[in-house]
């Protein structure tokens, strides 16, 4: 069974956060309001909340790390073959997305797959492929 977690890309002040590795917690849970219960997603430290829903991106953990070790989540941009390729969770799975189709991640080898950069911080490395 893989390793559940995440990291949150703050859209406001583009930070990346790795919940529990750097400090801060990843909160999820229910709000009781007078207008009826919220959902509610949030990124806290000991100084209090950095981000929440609406303003960040919430990347899921793989599973998987790539040739130098380094773990691979949702919107990474990796290269392997003729990439590079963006990292996306669709219907249950992770996936790379090629030109032609979509590559169930979990097939490629690990030993292949380098991580060059991620949506939010590099969007221009996949300008290049398109």
């Amino acid at each position: 069974m893989r390793e559940i977690k995440f990291r949150v890309f703050d859209t406001t002040t583009h930070d990346m956060y790795h919940p529990g590795e750097d400090g801060s917690q990843l909160i999820i849970g229910m709000s009781h309001a007078l207008d009826g219960d919220r959902n509610y997603v949030a990124l806290w430290s000991d100084e209090g909340e950095i981000c929440r829903e609406g303003d960040a991106e919430f990347m899921q953990y793989t599973g998987l790390k790539d040739k130098d070790g380094r773990e691979i989540y949702e919107d990474d941009i990796v290269e392997f073959g003729a990439g590079p390729y963006q990292v996306v969770y669709e219907k249950g799975c992770h996936y790379v997305h090629t030109p032609h189709d979509s590559e169930f991640l979990h097939v490629i080898k690990e030993s292949y797959i380098e991580i060059i950069g991620n949506i939010h911080s590099n969007p221009e490395l996949l300008e290049v492929a398109e």
